[in-house]
């Protein structure tokens, strides 16, 4: 296999302090080349997964070895073993799971045999995949619902299909629109965390007992709902104007507390304290944050798993592994 990976590597050592600890960014050589188009999904058993939409491929990346692994061309259609785009992917166990939204396709390619296999199922529509306990869960982008599929066998032989009620979808019953369901989500023990994109919320829900424990909203001053705009029939939403902390992905590292997660800021009200390019360290339990970075860029998003939490710069086409050292 062709390795794209670069030989160098750089680390960025940020200035604040966690508890005597300093954040750190250690750039990944992933070989991003410039003019291209790349979306990153999901880390699970340490490999990031991530894909280039023009040329529908798709990349497998070891993060401790920081190499490229696997390199995967999907033929773009709607065959069996095609897929037009990709809106979720990850990897578990040597099967790299790629999901089509718009087509509710689930294709999983086992890097061991070579082999495919594939599933439409006009009820899932998946929008991102998370693992948990060897089990995969698909955010289903039509419903307020998401489900435990088991990740060691093939999706389309399986017989162990848990539903259970996504409880951050109660954003739908706060809001008429639809898109209020977006986000991203962080496993971390049996927790799992959403961070809703056009609403300055969190929401934390207790995977084993399908439990939604809290809902945390930050303060968004004198505005209590975002805003919609019709034009052409359709509806568009605006983010809140002015929050407080206004985020852009949640996600964790293992040298943090369980209590703690990360941040990434993208906005500021005009007489708040948290700026543009910004990472928090936010305790969920005490709704605090004890610390703050500056990142010196803008980075799209922040993905995570297994402990380990990737942040992307489009800007200088660099990602990097957020690392928190004594």
């Amino acid at each position: 296999m062709k390795n794209i990976a670069l030989s160098i590597s750089v680390i960025l050592l940020l200035t604040n302090d966690l508890n005597g600890q300093s954040l750190k960014l250690k750039e990944l050589n992933l070989g991003l080349k410039e003019g291209y188009n790349y979306g990153f999904y999901s880390i699970n058993d340490n490999h990031l997964v991530y894909a280039e939409s023009y040329t529908n491929t798709v990349y497998v990346f070891d993060v401790d070895k920081n190499e490229l692994i696997h390199e995967l061309k999907i033929s773009k259609g709607r065959g069996p073993n095609e897929l037009n785009g990709i809106q979720a992917a990850i990897y578990i166990e040597g099967r790299i799971y790629l999901g089509e939204e718009n087509e509710f396709k689930i294709l999983m390619y086992n890097t061991l045999e070579g082999t495919y296999e594939s599933i439409v199922n006009r009820y899932i529509s998946p929008s991102s995949f998370m693992n948990y306990k060897k089990r995969l869960i698909i955010e289903n982008g039509i419903a307020s619902k998401s489900l435990f599929i088991d990740a060691g066998l093939p999706i389309n032989k399986n017989p162990d299909i848990k539903e259970f009620d996504f409880s951050p979808i109660d954003l739908l019953s706060e809001f008429e629109h639809f898109f209020f369901k977006e986000g991203t989500q962080v496993v971390i023990g049996d927790k799992m965390i959403f961070s809703a994109m056009y609403k300055p919320d969190l929401y934390v829900f207790d995977i084993p007992s399908s439990t939604f424990v809290e809902k945390i909203s930050f303060d968004v001053g004198s505005v209590s709902m975002p805003k919609t705009v019709e034009s052409g029939g359709a509806t568009f939403i605006l983010s809140p104007d002015d929050p407080d902390i206004k985020t852009n992905g949640v996600g964790y590292v293992d040298e943090l507390s369980e209590d703690h997660i990360i941040l990434l800021s993208t906005g500021k009200g005009s007489e708040r304290k948290y700026s543009l390019n910004e990472i928090l360290i936010y305790d969920y339990k005490r709704e605090k944050v004890v610390a703050k970075y500056s990142l010196g860029f803008k980075a799209r998003n922040i993905i995570s798993g297994d402990g380990k939490s990737v942040l992307f710069d489009p800007a200088n086409m660099k990602s990097y592994l957020v690392q928190i050292e004594d």
